[in-house]
């Protein structure tokens, strides 16, 4: 039946074969990007929202990030700078 000439070259790690050409395809970066920040109420709604953004963005959607209230707090006491939602605010979860 003969050699497996795939396996063979797996299983000689390399050593009996020598690459002659290489493609590489790069993603081209869009040429625009878009960002959302939004406030739920429940892990439910936010499981809910990206099931929606991922229906209606489909492959659009490049990121989805969920942060909770803990989080958010550390991120504020770590770098005052960053305007983000308070406890005191109304909207947060």
């Amino acid at each position: 039946t003969g050699y497996d000439l795939k396996h063979m070259f797996i299983g000689s790690e390399g050593t009996l074969g020598i690459i002659t050409q290489v493609i590489m395809q790069c993603p081209i970066i869009p040429p625009s990007r878009q960002a959302v920040w939004l406030a739920c109420e429940t892990f439910q709604d936010v499981l809910k929202t990206m099931e929606l953004a991922k229906t209606e963005l489909n492959e659009i959607l490049a990121a989805f990030e969920f942060m909770d209230k803990e989080v958010l707090d550390l991120a504020q006491m770590d770098n005052q700078k960053i305007p983000l939602m308070s406890s005191n605010d109304t909207n947060y979860p």
